[in-house]
């Protein structure tokens, strides 16, 4: 076991302790909801540290580099896969050290192993539940779930990321008292130039598509595939994102003939900034919570269609976006082609979007909520 505490400075003076625990991926939205949350609270000069759970050692994870560049003390755990037990003692460990007065967990893993280890060291325990898969995952996907909600029935908080979140865990017992709706909010987008971005891609010239997100099954990259395969055959499409079904969409691109026309970029730090490069972003979920690139390309004025799923709803309408069925990659063709043949009615949603996203998800007040529910949480201790 490798245990790397990073040098950065604490944070000064008042405020509760909050430990914040999860086992990152590379890139995703649950890692920009951590790193803004952590970073936002730092910078009103509370105490937050984030332990982060690797099982290889990897001293460039886009991560833990962003945590520190933004001055979040970070602990390491490098661990083997599946090695809970050590994970445990690790964690306690760590724990045991800062003393935090809650610990704020983030993802099933960190929900299902600590609950017990926040208890032992008289923490609080609040966990952020980005998202909920479909009744279509795999089996030991629906069974993680399962055990996860059951688990958070003995929270001291839940935060839902939409209200089709928080119905789920209402109707699988968590007490509503318990439960916070908080959807994700987004900082400031810096954009890079249109022409560096799409050089730094490699895109195909032309009208461009663009599908950012982890490649497994429930963020539907095989419904982006089946769309683009319908559009005209100027219009390219890039795959931002990495995960397990990688190498079926290369196969399925090539089973499509779609050849030239798509490229496959692999995960990408910092890919908001890239967002200059496309005509549309497109979101073909099949299940969602309130996923930051939605944020991000509201944020940065890209036209945006999207899948009818989770909180999509809530943050895009026909007056901002394009939205439609999932599961349905002729529907899903259609939207970007009618976004792609009416350059002024794109700018126009892609306006409404925008102002959407200034006027109701940003951070400052996004952390204010965060704040109430620690604060309910650290007052039922004394209830």
């Amino acid at each position: 076991m490798t245990v790397n505490v990073a040098a950065a400075p604490e944070a000064e003076a008042g405020g509760r302790s909050v430990l914040h625990l999860t086992a990152p991926a590379r890139l995703g939205g649950l890692e920009r909801v951590v790193t803004e949350l952590t970073s936002g609270f730092r910078r009103r000069g509370e105490v937050h540290r984030v332990v982060a759970v690797l099982e290889r050692e990897d001293r460039e994870h886009p991560f833990v580099l962003g945590l520190r560049q933004r001055g979040v003390p970070v602990d390491v755990l490098v661990l083997p896969a599946h090695a809970y037990a050590r994970e445990r003692r690790a964690v306690l460990r760590v724990c045991a050290q800062e003393r935090p007065a809650i610990l704020h967990t983030h993802g099933y893993r960190s929900d299902l192993l600590h609950y017990g280890t926040a208890r032992r060291i008289g923490a609080r325990v609040v966990s952020t539940l980005h998202g909920l898969g479909g009744a279509d995952q795999p089996l030991r996907g629906r069974l993680y779930e399962y055990l996860q909600v059951r688990r958070l029935r003995r929270f001291d908080g839940v935060v839902a990321v939409s209200q089709v979140i928080a119905g789920r865990l209402g109707r699988s017992g968590v007490r509503p008292d318990r439960v916070h709706v908080i959807p994700n909010a987004i900082g400031a987008i810096t954009l890079r130039d249109r022409t560096d971005a799409r050089q730094c891609l490699g895109a195909p010239a032309g009208r461009l598509v663009g599908f950012v997100g982890r490649l497994s099954h429930e963020k539907g990259a095989d419904v982006f595939l089946e769309a683009v395969a319908r559009l005209p055959d100027g219009v390219g499409a890039i795959v931002i994102g990495e995960g397990p079904e990688r190498r079926a969409l290369e196969v399925q691109a090539d089973t499509l003939g779609l050849g030239e026309r798509i490229r496959f970029a692999g995960g990408v730090p910092e890919a908001g900034a890239l967002l200059s490069a496309f005509d549309a972003v497109v979101l073909s979920s099949r299940t969602e919570g309130t996923p930051m690139i939605l944020l991000e390309a509201m944020a940065a004025g890209v036209p945006v269609v999207a899948t009818r799923v989770g909180g999509v709803p809530d943050l895009l309408d026909e007056r901002s976006g394009w939205l439609v069925s999932a599961e349905e990659p002729e529907g899903l063709a259609s939207a970007i082609g009618a976004l792609l043949a009416d350059a002024p009615e794109a700018r126009r949603r892609a306006a409404a979007a925008r102002d959407r996203v200034d006027r109701d998800y940003g951070v400052e007040r996004w952390l204010d909520r965060y704040e109430a529910v620690y604060a309910d949480t650290t007052r039922a201790v004394l209830r």
